[in-house]
């Protein structure tokens, strides 16, 4: 039986680090560039938090992960790639993913996913006044739709005349891509513990790939430019 507690931060666990064999090496974090990490305390839970923190950076965006993600993986992708273009980023696990720790005895919903991250933008904008943007992945992305319809008006304070809070454009399905658009990112191996489906033990082992794929950097760049559009 394995009594090795849960690792508390993600300097301290090595699935992230090995699901990196996935990924091309410019999205290869070390601890040298791995994200700052802390936790926001909300309704008796302890969120995780990666943090690329920039006090000059003319806006912020607010990673949220999808259904077998967690916030480490949007900072893999995202996060350290648009903090070397100059922005703050900040990426959370909400309630039951990652290494946030869920108030003992409770059983969260995902109305709690949507108030948790409405009242993490209030608090975020009342530590500075950048302009945030906050962007989702996959189930992410629908959960950024209902807190941008639940957040009061006021919690966010736009600059100039960019709204305060943006959803970003999903890329297009894999079906409806035209024929100059790069093709759709390959799915590699199993995604580590707590953060997807358990493979069957005669499923095929899937070869690490040293993937370049151009809908990252496509992705990356897209956001970046409507980041600098909108809060400019």
């Amino acid at each position: 039986m394995n009594t090795t507690p849960a690792p508390t931060y993600y300097r301290d666990q090595q699935a992230w680090r090995a699901l990196q064999q996935f990924l091309p090496e410019r999205l290869r974090l070390t601890d040298a560039t791995a994200p700052e990490e802390e936790f926001w305390d909300w309704r008796g839970h302890r969120v995780h938090l990666d943090r690329y923190r920039n006090p000059e950076a003319k806006a912020k965006v607010v990673l949220h992960h999808g259904v077998g993600t967690n916030g480490r993986q949007m900072s893999l992708i995202l996060g350290a790639p648009l903090a070397k273009r100059g922005f703050e980023t900040v990426a959370l696990d909400n309630l039951g993913y990652g290494l946030t720790q869920v108030k003992p005895g409770t059983t969260p919903s995902y109305d709690d996913w949507v108030d948790l991250v409405v009242d993490f933008l209030a608090h975020e904008q009342s530590r500075d006044d950048h302009p945030t943007v906050l962007y989702g992945l996959s189930a992410g992305g629908m959960l950024t739709y209902h807190v941008a319809a639940k957040a009061p008006r006021g919690t966010l304070r736009p600059r100039r005349r960019a709204a305060g809070l943006r959803r970003l454009p999903r890329a297009p399905h894999p079906a409806r891509r035209g024929p100059l658009d790069p093709p759709p990112p390959q799915r590699a191996g199993p995604l580590p513990h707590h953060q997807g489906p358990r493979r069957h033990r005669h499923a095929r082992q899937r070869r690490p790939l040293p993937l370049e794929d151009p809908g990252l950097q496509q992705m990356e760049d897209a956001i970046a430019d409507f980041v600098t559009r909108n809060t400019a």
